[in-house]
């Protein structure tokens, strides 16, 4: 074994793995730093979330709100449908009441 040509290999070799290092080094550092970038942006959403929280809460209120109406807008729908259907009847039953009325006696002329 020639001791120069091993002394050369294992300088090779030690650049390399010098710069194997130094790209694991930048590649770490990148990943830190998009690390980082992911913690800020989700730093940034938890503080949104009382926010998000209160907004969502006023929507359900005014949903809430808005159901309770339409249930008063069906109730007074199907009242203002009972009356109409109410109000048929009566016009009917006036109209009997009339022709009943309006019948000739056996004994009454013509005219």
């Amino acid at each position: 074994m020639d001791v120069a040509e091993s002394w050369k290999r294992a300088q090779k070799d030690f650049v390399t793995l010098g710069g194997e290092r130094d790209s694991l080094r930048e590649e770490l550092a990148e990943a830190k730093r998009q690390h980082q970038l992911e913690i800020d942006w989700l730093s940034a959403v938890l503080r949104e979330v009382p926010d998000l929280r209160a907004a969502l809460r006023e929507l359900r209120e005014a949903r809430d709100e808005a159901v309770d109406h339409l249930n008063e807008l069906r109730a007074f729908v199907d009242a203002r449908q009972a009356t109409e259907e109410r109000l048929v009847e009566l016009y009917r039953l006036r109209e009997i009441a009339r022709a009943r009325a309006a019948e000739r006696q056996a004994g009454q002329l013509l005219h």
